[in-house]
This record gives structure tokens, C-alpha cells and sequence, in this order.
């Protein structure tokens, strides 16, 4: 029995240590939330899932700077059998570090219906995410259209969901 327990001890820190989204709570004194981070391996992005007001957010915060009101966004799942791939819009709040990740019609009050149906199966299944956003990039005067891309692990992705969409 003490030998079982060890067993399932070593595999519960393995699991714990690898999983790629991490789970907190926030406590700012006015609201008490729970929030589920992902780290891009590569360049430092950091995709994010926050309960406001009832509404699940799913987006993407890094270094790069999201002036553009709405951007262009590619998410393709890797899921065991085969990719999948949604194309979407990305809004910027007042935060131009970050871009809310939103259904196609793009309207910011509907960012909370983006993890549903499909996408949502697909989100929960996924063994990796590469997330690809456009934004306005300025050279010698002419603005043109470039792409930065993010990488994330999706170990983990459901207990993440299940984590901060039941929480109370």
C-alpha cells in the first residue's frame, strides 16, 4: 500500500510539474477570482482564462504591442488526429498588451461565446495551440501587415476550463 501511494505520489508531482496551465486565485480586495495562465515556450507570450462577469475571456498578452482596435487572429489545434483551425478576431481593451481573443463578428461584449461548441471540444482536446495575430507594423513611413506567432502546450487545458468556469 505505502509502495502504491509513492507511486501515485511521483506521478501526481510529474503531472503537476509539466502541465502547462496554472491554476490561482486572485484576490485584489474588490473581486476574488480564479484565473489559468499558459507560457508560450518560445517568445514569452502568456495565453490566459479569467471568469468576468459570468463571461469566460479567453486572450493573449506579450510583449508585442497590439495598436490595431481589432486584429486578425489564426488558432490551429493540434489534436490527435489531425489540426484544426479557427480563424477569429482579436480586440484590444485599453491594455494594447493584450488582445481578447473573440468570435468572428468580433464585437467585444460577445467575448465570453468564443469557448463554446467546437472550439471548446477542440480547446479541451488539444495537444498544442499555435496562436498566429496580425498587426500593423511601420517602416520609413508605410505601414504593412505582419504576423507574430505563439506556441503553447495545451497540457492541462481541462482542468484549466473546468477550473475557472465553475468557480463561483
Amino acid at each position: 500500500m505505502k509502495r502504491l501511494f509513492l507511486m501515485f505520489l511521483v506521478f501526481a508531482i510529474h503531472v503537476s510539474v509539466f502541465a502547462q496551465w496554472k491554476t490561482s486565485v486572485v484576490d485584489d480586495s474588490f473581486d476574488k477570482y480564479i484565473v489559468s495562465l499558459n507560457f508560450s515556450k518560445d517568445n514569452g507570450a502568456e495565453a490566459s482564462l479569467v471568469l468576468l462577469d459570468g463571461k469566460l475571456i479567453f486572450s493573449i498578452m506579450s510583449d508585442l504591442n497590439f495598436e490595431d482596435h481589432y486584429n486578425d487572429v489564426e488558432i490551429t489545434f493540434k489534436l490527435s488526429d489531425g489540426n484544426k483551425e479557427y480563424k477569429i478576431t482579436g480586440g484590444t481593451p485599453s491594455n494594447s498588451k493584450t488582445l481578447v481573443l473573440l468570435p468572428k463578428n468580433g464585437v467585444i461584449g460577445d467575448a465570453g461565446n468564443l469557448l463554446k461548441g467546437e472550439f471548446l471540444s477542440d480547446f479541451k482536446k488539444a495537444i498544442s495551440m499555435k496562436v498566429k495575430i496580425s498587426y500593423d507594423r511601420y517602416y520609413k513611413g508605410y505601414t504593412y501587415k505582419a504576423w507574430e506567432t505563439f506556441v503553447f502546450d495545451m497540457s492541462g487545458s481541462t482542468n484549466a476550463y473546468n477550473r475557472v468556469s465553475t468557480q463561483k
